[in-house]
């Protein structure tokens, strides 16, 4: 009897044990991956030109308000712009993100470049220089010295990248945690595997202009002396491959840089103070193909993938048409952060109209999703999944959706299970929208988080900060639950899928294995076949 009762307390004791095992074993893949987050733009510029400041990547930084002009307060623009840093590694750390792309930005001079009339009504120079800093989370002499033209991209890209690499493998204030950039998929996996309380940080870089073009300088060259130009960015991108373990770059950016044309970002009061305008229109300049084939060599340094976020509609058909024919479409297409809009055809909406006078509000008030061209059109999806490449979802609303659902949103009382349910709805469109297009459960398989936090936008109310992706990642999973079991009822009049049409873009996944592609797996394995 007593062996018995033993056996019994043995097998039951392993049958524990094993549960247990499974349960950690499953809990070890709970973490996060972003795709596109601006972990040192805020410490950087804010610590611009102080000899005795150090950038700080690990806690807050607290905006740089003294001086600003008031009437944005008035306008309620100020609450529109997180006043601390939002990626900081503390809140990566709380919302398990194990693998976060950094992206580096040099702030461009055409933020600062007000337009006349403003210049005219706000002639303060120092406040208004005061209030770009605020909203460009940089400090007032940093906007003064790219007025007066004496910031060069191609040194601030380094300047940042080295803050990476110089405070790499530095702790957190609570000695636990610390941050390692990754130089390939091997050292992402060393860390998963033998550093669980470190970050892996991949290096990005937002705008081919940080390569030192489309300031008044490259500008000249080009007309006076386009063999030096070309030398130049030969120059520049065979610095970073050197140096630096960048993984991709996103050709455009807000503003002209002489590569390739960019689409139009901003609206509302940023719109009125500066103008997008220039270069709207156009596609991939000679000098912009000689970049790509740069960045996209392994002759001179490892590959550095092109990001499309940001390029205008002719530069996105031209780079399509070069990955057909040059290289036989073996690249993978990147969109680190975005959404989708909704529309079929890029080509046709680029021959029906003129790209800036598209981009309107108009074209929002009736729609859900984001009509802007910034968003994908359904045949970039397509192309996007043909080549293996990844879409990262970004949490602003009013960038994710038009004025159908920015307005479902406002109408909730804030902070409430509404709200929550109305933001959730809007994150996961895109999604089941990309699923729509593509039409197989493989489409589950190029999605990705890519946030823009302390990019220009102002996260989704319910998910501020990176803290909350834990959170994220349980609402995206009780969102699916809840439709599945009808109990949250949803109609082709306020959404663009009911209940049964969710259901079946599911595919037969559970909630649990959606929200891992969505959150982890996807980047990961993205990671793995090209890092």
């Amino acid at each position: 009897m007593k062996k018995l009762l033993l056996s019994l307390f043995l097998l039951f004791g392993v049958q524990v044990f094993q549960t247990v095992q499974a349960q950690l074993a499953t809990a070890d893949t709970l973490y996060h991956i972003d795709v596109h987050a601006h972990i040192s733009l805020k410490p950087y510029n804010r610590a611009y030109g102080l000899p005795d400041a150090q950038p700080e990547l690990w806690c807050e930084q607290t905006a740089c308000a003294q001086g600003v002009y008031r009437f944005p307060n008035l306008l309620g623009a100020y609450k529109k712009v997180p006043p601390v840093s939002c990626c900081n590694f503390n809140n990566l750390v709380k919302g398990d993100v194990k693998i976060a792309f950094a992206s580096v930005c040099p702030i461009q001079r055409e933020f600062t470049q007000n337009r006349f009339y403003t210049k005219l009504f706000l002639w303060n120079r120092y406040k208004l220089a005061a209030t770009m800093a605020y909203f460009a989370g940089s400090n007032t002499q940093k906007i003064l010295d790219l007025q007066n033209n004496e910031v060069n991209y191609f040194t601030e890209a380094k300047n940042e990248l080295n803050l990476f690499m110089k405070s790499a493998a530095t702790h957190s204030p609570n000695g636990k945690n610390s941050y390692r950039v990754a130089y390939n998929y091997a050292d992402i996996a060393q860390n998963l595997a033998h550093e669980p309380d470190a970050i892996s940080v991949v290096l990005n870089i937002e705008g081919a202009h940080a390569l030192g073009t489309g300031i008044p300088h490259t500008l000249r060259m080009e007309k006076k002396n386009p063999e030096q130009f070309y030398q130049l960015l030969t120059q520049n991108v065979t610095e970073l491959k050197q140096n630096y373990p960048i993984f991709s770059l996103t050709l455009a950016n807000h503003f002209w840089n002489q590569l390739c044309g960019q689409t139009r970002t901003s609206k509302g009061l940023i719109a009125a103070l500066i103008n997008e305008r220039r270069g709207q229109k156009v596609g991939i300049t000679p000098f912009g193909y000689h970049v790509i084939d740069q960045l996209l060599s392994t002759q001179n340094g490892n590959r550095i993938l092109i990001d499309i976020k940001h390029m205008s509609l002719k530069s996105r058909l031209e780079y399509y048409q070069l990955l057909n024919e040059k290289y036989q479409n073996n690249i993978p297409i990147l969109y680190s952060h975005g959404g989708v809009n909704g529309i079929e055809n890029l080509e046709t909406a680029f021959k029906n109209s003129l790209q800036f006078k598209r981009d309107r509000s108009k074209v929002n008030k009736k729609s859900y999703l984001h009509q802007w061209s910034f968003n994908l059109y359904d045949d970039e999806i397509k192309l996007i999944h043909q080549s293996k490449g990844l879409i990262g979802i970004m949490l602003e609303d009013t960038r994710l959706g038009g004025k159908v659902a920015v307005k479902s949103i406002k109408k909730t009382i804030d902070w409430s299970q509404q709200q929550k349910d109305e933001y959730i709805k809007l994150f996961m469109a895109s999604p089941l929208h990309i699923v729509k297009v593509i039409g197989n459960v493989s489409a589950w398989d190029i999605i990705a988080l890519g946030s823009d936090f302390d990019g220009a936008i102002n996260p989704m109310d319910t998910y501020q900060d990176a803290s909350r992706m834990q959170e994220l990642r349980f609402d995206v999973i009780d969102f699916l639950y809840r439709v599945q079991q009808n109990r949250l009822a949803i109609t082709k009049e306020r959404y663009l899928f009911d209940n049964a049409e969710i259901v079946a873009l599911m595919y037969g996944l559970t909630p649990e294995q959606i929200a891992d592609k969505m959150l982890r797996s996807n980047a990961l394995n993205f990671l793995a076949n090209n890092f």
